[in-house]
């Protein structure tokens, strides 16, 4: 019997308020520019690896 119920199709009256749907949007985006920021950093870190862009010093360090 519950797996018949189980299997029944029901309507399913779905609402998002406003202040949610901003907060999804909200979550939405930071995910988005952590991730962008993150391959960037990563994208930094092979031209280093592989010479197409030296690393910058410091001008502390040119001094010494």
């Amino acid at each position: 019997m519950m797996i018949y119920l189980s299997f029944i199709s029901l309507p399913h009256l779905l609402y998002i308020d406003p202040g949610t749907g901003g907060l999804l949007i909200q979550m939405l985006l930071a995910f988005g520019l952590a991730v962008l920021l993150y391959l960037k950093k990563i994208i930094r870190w092979v031209k280093v690896l592989f010479g197409y862009k030296k690393e910058q010093i410091d001008n502390d360090e040119k001094t010494k």
